[in-house]
């Protein structure tokens, strides 16, 4: 109704991009029948874009990449007739120009025809079985971050949400599989057309299908809140595979429904999986279908396929707003992944998961420090963001319980349905639904980089134990922690928490018995419920009675390897407490670093020390013990290492 008559667009034309129009539904066509038979995986295309404007507009930008989805035309649908559009094509965008200024608040749609006659391996695959040494030519799609522009004209940002149709013509021997529901399959002759459509809107980088010369079989989910209703989960693999893959996917349903209780109940039409292969990832949670790679049907990829599913709720139901959130994705999804484990196999089960994913962590954090928020290029998807996204929800588990930290996660997945989220709109609802502030938990382990390294020290007394924590991490802040001290004999246990949140902190917990020394044990965090590091673990039992003197004795063994024992004794009026420092000097008095500086009371100690990043050679380790600030004892030995 706006286009009775042409007008010709002002110079001062006003460019459409990023939140100043809203798609709203896509239609893409893609002709793959051709390419198939003729095995170059090359396709002609339209898409159809309806999209909200927001702002006046005389033009409007999508993405496609020139050199590999070329653009031929541009029609705008206008009631009775269509208007053909001019529109330029640089490198990565399609400029469209519109006949005359386009008002806010007008819905439009455009149809784009286009061609992909590229080879490229991007956004779009073709594999020729002979090739890749597989059972039958294969074709997908793959675009996770910013690769939907490579098989499509769109608007390829995560936080434009919109519904899909995909309709894809292929072989009649061929299936496809897509996002949502099956409405048709139809073959006309040779060739075999698929008309998907999903209700539910989506970012372009979860938009996809993939086809190939499939079976296909399927699982029902009953839905946990309504179990007259049912989910289809449909899978598609090769003919070899099916008997693996009936296996490998035994428990999708009960994940499904593990998943539902916890996070709410799912979200989507269906769900599926499509098995790939070559593939260069493990699994992409394409909404309603995750694709995997075909490697996973052979066994012991069950956390993968937990992770994907879990990525329907978060990633997929509620997806990050840009990828400067990209933990809100992945970090969710890889505790999913964890509390399956959980749910599943146990609590040892759950605490090796995580052990093993921190150990990772910490080896990619020795050679790049980066926050999981705006993570730098390259590490969009590194480890942290899994694995340090994933410990943050489980020490924020573990900080507010279970019943609240379920809550929330129901919260974010009900308030922000089918949209999109970030840090700060996570940030508000755990603030909201605790009744307090957690930002500095954000702050500190979401926005900032790094973790803390503990040396920790208890001295057990006759009636009490007195605990020395010190942070001594470099290149990192000072980390706010409640850490759990789990003391025990064979006749009682307890459990303690202190809050840390200073480089050095003393803590004396005071029986009302006489406590059996021998028999007495300290825990430091025994529930690993933090990411962290413990350097050393010294639990010195002191003697009743009161040493002769300050000493600092020779390290045993000596000459070592990586690790010796060093005993000392502090001095003076029993309940008394020194600060002591051990530092370790080169042969040329140079120092190299302080083992460890804390307070300690009358008693005998010993330091299991361990040196595993220096070299062989002869080492001077020196003990100093300080009163009130004036030193009454230093004591230097020689070490040799050898390794």
């Amino acid at each position: 109704m706006f286009f009775r008559f042409l007008i010709i667009t002002i110079s001062l034309a006003t460019v459409v991009y990023c939140d100043v129009f809203d798609v709203l539904h896509y239609e893409i066509y893609i002709d793959l029948y051709k390419g198939l038979v003729e095995r170059n995986g090359f396709y002609n295309g339209s898409v159809k874009i309806k999209f909200l404007l927001k702002e006046d507009a005389s033009s409007i930008k999508f993405h496609a990449v020139k050199d590999v989805v070329s653009v031929d035309s541009v029609f705008l649908l206008s009631g009775w007739f269509n208007v053909e559009l001019n529109f330029q094509q640089d490198s990565e965008n399609l400029n469209i120009n519109f006949p005359r200024v386009l008002s806010s608040g007008d819905t439009v749609e455009l149809k784009v025809y286009f061609r992909r006659s590229s080879n490229l391996d991007r956004g779009y695959y073709f594999y020729k079985k002979e090739e890749a040494q597989i059972p039958y030519d294969i074709a997908y799609t793959m675009t996770e971050p910013s690769d939907a522009r490579f098989w499509f004209p769109c608007y390829d940002e995560p936080w434009d949400k919109a519904t899909v149709e995909l309709i894809i013509k292929v072989p009649k021997n061929f299936l496809v599989a897509g996002n949502g529901l099956l409405i048709r399959d139809e073959i006309i002759g040779d060739e075999r057309i698929f008309y998907w459509r999903s209700i539910f809107p989506m970012s372009t980088y979860l938009m996809a299908f993939a086809t190939s010369e499939y079976i296909t079989f399927s699982d029902w989910y009953k839905k946990v809140t309504n179990p007259a209703d049912s989910i289809e989960i449909k899978y598609y693999v090769w003919r070899e595979d099916s008997l693996k893959a009936v296996n490998a996917f035994k428990n999708v349903v009960d994940m499904m429904k593990f998943f539902s209780v916890r996070f709410g109940e799912y979200p989507f039409e269906k769900y599926g999986m499509v098995a790939v292969y070559p593939f260069s990832y493990g699994g992409m949670e394409h909404q309603t279908m995750t694709t995997i790679n075909r490697r996973w049907l052979n066994g012991n990829y069950e956390g993968g396929i937990a992770h994907e599913l879990a990525h329907q709720w978060w990633g997929n139901l509620v997806t990050c707003e840009n990828w400067v959130e990209i933990w809100l994705n992945e970090g969710f999804a890889s505790y999913g992944d964890a509390l399956y484990t959980e749910y599943k196999y146990g609590r040892e089960a759950f605490v090796s998961k995580l052990k093993s994913w921190a150990n990772s962590y910490f080896k990619e954090d020795s050679s790049i420090r980066y926050a999981i928020y705006n993570p730098p290029p390259g590490k969009l998807f590194g480890t942290a963001v899994y694995f340090k996204g994933a410990w943050v929800l489980h020490m924020l588990r573990n900080l507010i319980g279970d019943s609240t930290f379920f809550k929330i996660l129901q919260e974010w997945g009900r308030r922000y349905a089918y949209g999109t989220g970030t840090t700060r709109k996570f940030n508000d609802i755990v603030n909201e639904v605790t009744k307090s502030n957690f930002d500095w938990f954000f702050e500190q382990w979401v926005l900032d980089s790094g973790y803390p390294v503990f040396d920790f020290y208890a001295t057990i007394l006759d009636s009490q134990i007195v605990i020395n924590i010190r942070q001594v991490q470099k290149n990192s802040r000072i980390f706010k922690v409640p850490i759990e001290f789990k003391i025990s004999t064979q006749s009682f246990d307890t459990l303690l928490t202190f809050w840390n949140y200073t480089p050095d902190t003393i803590y004396v917990v005071k029986f009302g018995f006489i406590a059996n020394r021998d028999d007495l044990k300290v825990e430091f965090d025994p529930d690993e419920k933090i990411l962290k590091k413990v350097n050393a673990i010294v639990i010195n039992k002191a003697e009743a009675s009161t040493p002769l003197n300050f000493k600092l004795y020779q390290n045993y063994p000596n000459p070592f390897n990586f690790e010796t024992k060093i005993d000392f004794e502090i001095g003076g009026k029993v309940g008394k407490i020194y600060k002591c420092k051990i530092s370790l000097y080169d042969v040329l008095g140079r120092k190299i670093k302080d083992i460890f500086e804390g307070e300690f009371p009358v008693g005998r100690y010993s330091l299991n020390l361990k040196l595993n990043d220096l070299g062989s050679g002869i080492y001077f380790c020196e003990l100093i013990v300080e009163d009130i600030g004036e030193i009454v004892y230093q004591g230097r030995i020689k070490m040799v290492l050898l390794k």
